[in-house]
């Protein structure tokens, strides 16, 4: 019988899994590189290459998951806004006679978030 070593054998489905794994890993980390980069630089303090840098990602893998740094940008607004929006929903749990504030909040995130954008 011939025996295969270990060499030779193919990768199985776990190996698989783990390459998927962090192929979308690399998009949430540069949606995380570009959050943060929003809040420390704003909109034009930086560059796709700082991006994939932050979020140790090659240059050229970055267009395979944002084919520009709009939409780069307009994904780390939607997670900023689901993580503010997050915070917010807390507060009015733990507080609740803070719902008429917390509104008022959310229309100044908003607001701001907008501005962000322009």
């Amino acid at each position: 019988m011939l025996s295969v070593t270990p060499e030779v054998q193919r990768k199985g489905p776990m190996e698989s899994d783990k390459r998927t794994l962090r192929r979308s890993d690399k998009g949430q980390r540069l949606v995380e590189a570009a959050v943060e980069l929003l809040l420390e630089r704003g909109l034009e303090g930086w560059a796709l290459k700082d991006a994939a840098d932050k979020a140790e990602v090659p240059l050229g893998n970055v267009y395979y998951y944002f084919k520009t740094k709009k939409a780069l940008i307009d994904k780390a607004l939607s997670e900023l806004e689901k993580d503010v929006g997050f915070q917010i929903a807390k507060e009015e749990v733990e507080n609740l006679s803070y719902t008429a504030d917390i509104a008022h909040v959310r229309v100044i995130v908003q607001l701001m978030l907008e501005d962000i954008v322009k």
